[in-house]
Formats: structure tokens, sequence, C-alpha cells
């Protein structure tokens, strides 16, 4: 197991050498420490909390340690690493190196059972709140032909913050200039287009598209509750602890979906999402009339699948529209880093994910109608031919 995660740690190291200097450097230090001697109660630890654990995506466990030691870090508990961190008005640079290594060492050998508490529960919860964009603009690009009633089921929900995108500002740069929709959290986009689609309609329609949506449901495994304290900070232990902007998105849209929790308009299920498609298509079809829109979509959750259990999902959606909801519009759009031996072309392969718009066909099978292709850190959309 170790060895693995000393794997995707390297992986997880070469991305955030270029994107994050603290992040690239609290990551070589955790690597080194799983290969040192004088670590084995680390290392014995990892091995014990993670001894069942199934991995299908080589970044969930750097990533959950990362979120580990900035609990610590916000909690209070590792003061001696806060300095480090500019979510808690710290700052690194890279002469730090030495004072950054012998703080981590030193929560390594003191924090442990705080950090291990945090490991053998937590699942990875990104909640970045900007790639709501994406299911947003592929299904404004459906909407706007025939404004008719939305029904939004998200798959891998997390604490549904993406569920209310529709409520958030927008700023997006497209070739024609910029498009602006006011709201709070501001989120900021690229856009652009290598087809023959037109974006403006579709922008346009963005402005208008909330009040269409009649019902919103999702589904994840665990689903934190924003109006607890705990769940509050685990959901800001995984933002990096570099990034305060990121951090101020996801508190200031916290804020924006306690009311609309309040009043009951998000209904959120603590199921595996598999089990749990028949019940939220009986949902909606009883929410929505004969050529209303069903909405199915998910934003980095199918990576952690297994390519069976990604098959049995896709068979479940199949089968949900073709019956319970064959009398509306159904859409599945996936936002997701592409799966090993995925066959795609030489234009889609240039992105870090792609979201695909899709739809059955003649023969009541999921078909890919549109794909669009993504970068993540900021979301850029670009439509493909």
């Amino acid at each position: 197991m170790l060895n693995s995660l000393i794997q995707d740690l390297e992986q997880e190291i070469s991305y955030a050498v270029t994107t994050s200097p603290l992040y690239g450097a609290m990551f070589s230090t955790l690597r080194d420490a799983i290969s040192d001697p004088s670590f084995r109660n680390f290392q014995m630890g990892l091995e014990e909390v993670w001894k069942d654990k199934v991995v299908t995506a080589w970044f969930e466990r750097p990533l959950l340690l990362g979120a580990a030691l900035h609990r610590l870090v916000r909690s209070g508990a590792a003061p001696e690493l806060a300095a480090f961190y500019r979510t808690m008005d710290g700052n690194y640079q890279d002469d730090q190196l030495p004072q950054l290594t012998a703080a981590i060492h030193h929560v390594l050998r003191t924090q442990l059972e705080e950090f291990f508490a945090f490991l053998k529960v937590q699942t990875l919860q990104t909640n970045e709140i900007s790639r709501g964009i994406t299911w947003l603009y592929a299904l404004s690009s459906r909407w706007h032909e025939t404004r008719s009633q939305i029904g939004l089921f998200e798959i891998g929900c997390s604490s549904g913050l993406n569920l209310i995108a529709d409520q958030y500002g927008l700023e997006i740069e497209t070739p024609n200039g910029k498009f602006n929709k006011p709201g709070t959290p501001m989120v900021h986009y690229k856009l652009q287009n290598e087809g023959t689609h037109s974006e403006t309609a579709v922008l346009d329609a963005l402005k208008e598209m909330s009040t269409a949506i009649t019902i919103r449901l999702g589904c994840d495994l665990n689903v934190p509750d924003v109006r607890k304290e705990s769940d509050r900070a685990m959901l800001e232990a995984m933002i990096w602890g570099d990034n305060p902007m990121r951090l101020q998105r996801l508190q200031n849209a916290i804020i924006a979906q306690t009311p609309i929790l309040s009043q009951g308009q998000l209904q959120m299920a603590t199921s595996d999402a598999i089990c749990y498609v028949q019940e939220a298509a009986l949902k909606l079809a009883q929410h929505l009339q004969p050529g209303d829109i069903a909405c199915f979509f998910n934003t980095v959750v199918t990576c952690y699948f297994s390519e069976e259990d990604y098959q049995k999902l896709r068979a479940e959606i199949e089968n949900a529209f073709a019956t319970t909801l064959q009398h509306q519009r159904c859409l599945w759009i996936e936002h997701e880093p592409q799966r090993k031996n995925e066959n795609l072309s030489e234009s889609e392969n240039r992105f870090d994910a792609l979201v695909r718009i899709s739809e059955l066909d003649h023969d009541k099978k999921l078909k890919s109608v549109k794909v669009i292709g993504t970068e993540m850190h900021p979301i850029k959309l670009v439509w493909l031919a």
C-alpha cells in the first residue's frame, strides 16, 4: 500500500510543483516520511487506516493527506504550520523549506491521533463551486431552445453547493467580450469555441434558467450539512491552504445555500448513486410534465468508480431515461477526467477533463451528443467542433 501511495504522491508533486509551491513541498515531505524508518508510527497508521480502501483515482489519497494537515492547522492544533498557510494569513516561500519540513515532522510525531481520526472517516469532498458552470452551460445549451421546466439530480452531490450553482454570480470571458451575471459568490471562467456553436443565446439563457428549476435532488455516500460547524470545518480543510480566494468562495457559497436548505428546496440523500438512480427518477417524474427536462449530472465523481461500477451506473441511468422518465427530455451531463483506456480523439485528449452531454438514441442507448473540453484551475470551457 505504501509503495502505491508514494507513486500517487509523486504524481501529485509533479502537478503541484507548477501550481502550488506549498503543497508541492508538503507532498514531497510526506512522501519522504513514508520511506523514513524514523516515522514508523506514521507509516503503520497509514497502513491501518487505509488497509481496506479501494483506490480508483491517483490523487485521492494525496489530497486527503493535505486536507488532514489543513484541518489541524485551521483547528489551531498545528500552530507551527499556520505560518505557511495563506488561508491562515501566513505565506510560504521556497527558502522556507527546512522550516516547513520541520513543522510537518513535528505534526507527524505529535498529532497522529487527530491526523488519523480525520483520515479514518473522511472521503474526498472537493466542493470546488466553479465546477457548477459545467452543468449550467451544458444545460443552458439545451434549455434555451424550449424554456421548459427543469428537474436536477446530482450524482455525488457532497454538500450540494454545485446544485445551486445557478444562484452564483458569473463573469465569463468569451471571444466576443465579457458576460456578467450578478450574484455572490462571484466565479470566473473562460469560454472558447472551436466549432460552429454560438454561445450568445446560451449565455443569455443562463440569466433566466433558475426560474425554470422546479426540483433539486442529490445523493452521496456522505452528505455534509453546511449548517453544522464540524461539517463546514471539514469542507474548508479540503481547500488548498494557499488559496484563500477559493476558501472565500466556498464560505460565500455556504452562506448562500443555508437559507435554501432551511426552506427545504434541496433534497439530498445519503446513498450509493447506483442504488438511488431509480428513486431520483421517480421523484423527478412526479414534478415534471411531458417535454420538461430531467437533467442528471456529476462533476469529478465517477473517476472514483471502478469500471464495473461505472457501467452499472450507466445502465441504471439508461433504464431510468427509457422507462420512468420516458416522457421527459433527459440529459446526462458528466464533467470528468478521462477514464483509463478511454479512446479519445486528438482534440479531446488535450484537456484535463471533458464535459459530455449524453441522451438516448433511437435504440434507447446513451450516446454522447456534445463534448466540451475543460481545463480545471481555473475553469476554462472549450466547445469542441
